[in-house]
């Protein structure tokens, strides 16, 4: 379980590389916050469209090279995006890095369910936790080997994909098909009153991630519009997800106590008001709103992984 919380972590740290960066890489290629907010969009898409047929080749064809082969893939392209010549290389680079990430995730994530022994709600969220945690670790590795070594010294940060594939070479269990005790196989058929709460939970997601998908892109950006340094946008977003993952440990706690629909809705409706508030506020007051919305947005990030159908 500690490979895995590992890896998960240097997984999802270099998705954190870009968005601390664009204003400086926005310079440096004369690219339009229209270009970057394109370039989010088809990473965003590379990343979970994939998902679905990943995790469908998971279960037909169980196999530890889901995990191995992802680490330096992910690591690579997401890395040299300094060496880029423009708009379409560094979409590509970026893109392929999701494709990786994008395979990565469903194999992992079974992998946590498969060993969390009853605690599925706070497993899950520290698994998830782990991926935020390595997250806001992203914009401070990355601003800081920029700062030292320019933009092309972000590949140095290689060195930690090699060492995330290392250990889950190591590590990583092989795969089993054992047969599960007859309470907990899964029914043969998707039941059709699964469907609504199903079509629900994937809607509000998609809900979710907009959210997140803007909150993670354009944080730095807008710092960087009212003057603010990279540092203060990537401090702001390393707030936003160390504050995140604390919120995904307790959403998922609370979860086995109180229900996991009563933390997905609660956490849910507290977002919105959230972000309203810190568009309009100013100065201190405005950091002091990054934590609860970092909480709030990510505190059901356990809670729905862990949802059976």
């Amino acid at each position: 379980f500690a490979t895995l919380i590992f890896s998960h972590a240097i997984n999802d740290m270099s998705g954190a590389f870009f968005a601390p960066l664009a204003p400086l890489i926005a310079k440096e290629f004369g690219l339009t916050l229209t270009a970057i907010g394109l370039i989010m969009t088809i990473r965003s898409f590379a990343g979970s469209l994939p998902q679905t047929l990943f995790g469908w080749l998971t279960d037909r064809h169980p196999s530890r090279w889901w995990l191995l082969s992802t680490p330096l893939i992910v690591g690579i392209s997401r890395t040299i995006i300094g060496f880029a010549s423009g708009f379409w290389s560094l979409t590509a680079m970026l893109s392929v890095g999701a494709l990786g990430a994008a395979c990565y995730h469903p194999a992992a994530a079974s992998m946590a369910r498969d060993i969390s022994a009853g605690r599925r709600g706070l497993v899950m969220s520290i698994y998830v936790a782990a991926g935020r945690i390595g997250h806001a670790m992203g914009p401070i590795i990355a601003l800081t080997l920029v700062s030292l070594l320019g933009l092309r010294g972000l590949v140095f940060a290689v060195s930690f994909y090699a060492l995330s594939a290392a250990a889950l070479a190591r590590f990583a269990p092989r795969p089993t098909r054992q047969e599960a005790p007859p309470s907990e196989k899964a029914p043969s058929k998707f039941h059709r009153e699964n469907w609504r709460p199903l079509v629900i939970l994937y809607v509000t997601t998609i809900c979710r991630n907009m959210v997140m998908v803007n909150l993670y892109g354009f944080l730095p950006l807008y710092f960087a519009a009212k003057g603010g340094a990279l540092w203060e946008g990537g401090g702001a977003l390393t707030l936003l997800l160390v504050s995140g993952a604390s919120g995904g440990i307790v959403g998922g706690w609370l979860s086995d106590r109180f229900g996991r629909k009563t933390v997905i809705v609660l956490s849910a409706a507290a977002v919105a008001p959230l972000v309203l508030l810190f568009l309009r506020a100013e100065g201190i007051f405005q950091f002091a709103l990054i934590p609860p919305l970092g909480v709030f947005t990510h505190a059901e990030s356990g809670p729905r992984n862990s949802i059976n159908f």
